[in-house]
């Protein structure tokens, strides 16, 4: 019997190791993360495929886009002599799109149960917080205001003789309203002339002889299913994240979102706006916001972040100086690590009680602060920066790729000059030698 017995161990053993070294066909903890589009659309872009071969040929084309549109931007700069200007908005266009989509664009996948999101491509996910408010007014309003006499009439027979068929027909009754409302109300904001994210959602992703954002019931039956990533909330589409709403007629009216290199430039373009007044305003002691400066000079670090918080975030870039609220996250964590030694060292019960709630209120502010968008676009712009100690790039491991040799060595030429700071004179050569012609 050993023999037998080993033989089937080593069966599974071998079966193991070959369904541990198989690659997922996708990455799990993104999939509500995605639209599901036609596959008929011609698209202009790299396709993220789940194997290694696939990710670094996809990482090393996506690399590519976002340098040469960049560059394309930034290459004034040199033209004037200004190397620091260059080199920080370079920075700038490798973090921000990690920031926004984690430097995913397009993927395709084989189909699963699910990977099609609904609530995503029906444009219900958009009026999640609607739908809650219709759903609460159903539920306390059903009996005096939305339901016919007849149905009244139903609940009232069996609210005396029939409890539980009552709280069944009712709830059936809540549901049924509140998909009725909700409709109306989509329907009604689709068919109105004022700017929202349904209404374009509808108009141009959705509308068509050929809509690219299909109805999951028409790919149930697909092997294969192709997705584009998109926010939380389904109103911002693709890996610089534009609103539907606010970029609609210039970017989604005109289908730039089906190209790498459209999307790129129309979104470096946008953050460069602000990234150009911020930086001119600097060196004007009257137009300079504090929060890009440190020892009086442009603070090449502050700047990026300044930028992306203003202009991309906000949409104002009056408003950049919101990333000063991350600077209190270190003295408040001195402050509470302080008083918890305090804390420790004390007798008296009156001002352990004292030291806890104090401690209690600053940890609930770096809560807060940690959960803020501004700290964690800081957080990714550090992450670019550790690309140079690394011979891969992405968010995290699961969705990371390794570009060519000279695309990465294009990136950490990028980080280079970056960390010097002031690099006047400085080689741009490795990026100039990647650029999509």
């Amino acid at each position: 019997m050993r023999p037998i017995r080993s033989a089937i161990i080593t069966a599974i053993l071998l079966a193991n190791l070959g369904h541990a070294q198989e690659a997922p066909s996708h990455v799990k903890w993104m999939d509500k993360m995605f639209y599901t589009i036609n596959k008929k659309v011609d698209l202009k872009a790299p396709i993220w495929i789940n194997t290694e071969d696939d990710r670094n040929k996809y990482g090393t084309e996506y690399m590519k886009a976002l340098l040469t549109s960049a560059h394309k931007i930034a290459k004034k700069y040199l033209e004037y002599g200004d190397h620091e200007a260059y080199n920080a908005f370079m920075m700038l266009s490798l973090t921000f799109p990690l920031h926004e989509g984690l430097y995913m664009s397009f993927r395709e996948t084989k189909d699963e149960k699910g990977l099609c999101h609904e609530a995503a491509n029906s444009g219900d996910i958009m009026f999640q917080q609607t739908k809650k408010k219709i759903f609460e007014n159903v539920q306390a309003n059903l009996e005096t205001e939305i339901i016919t006499n007849e149905e009244r009439g139903q609940l009232e027979i069996l609210k005396e003789s029939d409890l539980e068929n009552f709280e069944k027909l009712r709830n059936i009754l809540v549901d049924d309203y509140t998909h009725i409302q909700l409709q109306e109300k989509k329907e009604s904001i689709a068919n109105t002339e004022s700017p929202s994210n349904y209404r374009h959602f509808k108009k141009y992703l959705k509308g068509g002889e050929t809509p690219f954002i299909v109805e999951c019931s028409d790919v149930k039956d697909d092997q294969d299913i192709r997705q584009i990533i998109r926010g939380g909330d389904g109103t911002d589409i693709g890996p610089v994240q534009l609103s539907l709403r606010w970029h609609f007629d210039k970017f989604i009216a005109k289908k730039y979102y089906q190209s790498i290199d459209k999307t790129f430039d129309y979104g470096l373009n946008f953050i460069h706006a602000g990234f150009k007044k911020l930086y001119y305003d600097s060196t004007d002691s009257k137009k300079a916001l504090s929060c890009v400066l440190s020892n009086g000079k442009v603070d090449l670090n502050k700047l990026v972040r300044a930028t992306w918080s203003g202009k991309y975030n906000q949409g104002q870039v009056s408003k950049s100086c919101r990333i000063d609220n991350i600077t209190q996250l270190d003295e408040l964590e001195k402050e509470a690590s302080k008083l918890a030694r305090k804390m420790r060292f004390t007798s008296s019960r009156s001002r352990k009680e004292k030291y806890q709630n104090e401690i209690t209120k600053l940890e609930t502010e770096i809560k807060s602060i940690k959960r803020h968008p501004d700290f964690h676009f800081k957080n990714n712009l550090e992450k670019v920066k550790g690309f140079i100690d690394s011979e891969s790039v992405g968010y995290t491991d699961s969705i990371s790729f390794k570009t060519t040799s000279e695309v990465k060595d294009a990136i950490n030429e990028i980080i280079e000059n970056f960390n010097e700071g002031n690099a006047d004179g400085k080689s741009h050569s490795k990026v100039q030698a990647i650029l999509k012609s």
